[in-house]
């Protein structure tokens, strides 16, 4: 086990004699409740160090490849994988907690390679649809969808997505969440779901998807067309 003063002696190290520059990929992976995810972190790097592990901003493990080339952390397993030049980090999907933003963070002696995998909830597994409906915005205007519960309890995470971008809003936390022009708020007494989209443009045009989820991973879908005025879907 690497006491915390190693951990930062070996990532200081790491970030030293790796001034050469980073090389960032970004890639998506969908997933459903109970899924092993196998996250992969290819690289090109031949005097592979560290892989530094992360979920959002918080740090998942320093895996130092010299010491071993297997490490885990509490459900979590990264494997350095030689024969496809990778790192992999598994573990389970138990609740939308899980979705993400996961960052992958490769150096050597010589070079700084940097992953980032959104892991996505598979839309064509996860939930039923419940309702559509169509939304006309004109350019510039500020506009919301919005829905009530359909649940026996009110859920403890929301997913909303448009073109592959996700909010995940853990509502049972808090009550509202922003994200750049998108807010996700909690209204009517706790019965409603609202997702406020301000100064609207061409690129909010086009499907929306709300996933609302218990605890248990169990959950609902409710879809919208957002046309924008000028536009035609």
């Amino acid at each position: 086990m690497v006491t915390s003063f190693g951990k930062c002696v070996l990532f200081c190290i790491a970030l030293l004699i790796s001034q050469s520059g980073t090389n960032v990929v970004t890639k998506t992976q969908t997933v459903s409740i109970g899924d092993v995810a196998s996250l992969e972190c290819p690289f090109d790097i031949s005097d592979l160090l560290i892989v530094q592990w992360s979920h959002t901003v918080k740090e998942i493990m320093i895996h130092n490849i010299l010491s071993a080339i297997t490490n885990k952390v509490g459900k979590y397993t990264s494997r350095y994988r030689n024969e496809s030049n990778s790192a992999i980090l598994e573990f389970t999907v138990n609740s939308t907690e899980d979705v993400g933003n996961y960052q992958c963070v490769v150096y050597s002696h010589t070079a700084t390679k940097k992953t980032i995998v959104w892991l996505e909830l598979d839309l064509q597994r996860e939930g039923r649809v419940t309702n559509s409906g169509e939304v006309l915005a004109s350019m510039g205007e500020d506009t919301h969808l919005a829905w009530k519960w359909q649940l026996l309890t009110s859920p403890s995470t929301v997913v909303w997505q448009h073109n592959h971008e996700l909010l995940v809003h853990h509502v049972s936390k808090i009550s509202e969440k922003t994200v750049g022009k998108y807010t996700s708020r909690v209204v009517g007494n706790g019965t409603m779901m609202v997702l406020e989209i301000s100064a609207v443009d061409l690129n909010d045009a086009g499907i929306h998807s709300c996933f609302s989820y218990l605890r248990s991973g169990a959950g609902l879908r409710n879809t919208w067309v957002l046309q924008v005025e000028g536009t035609c879907l």
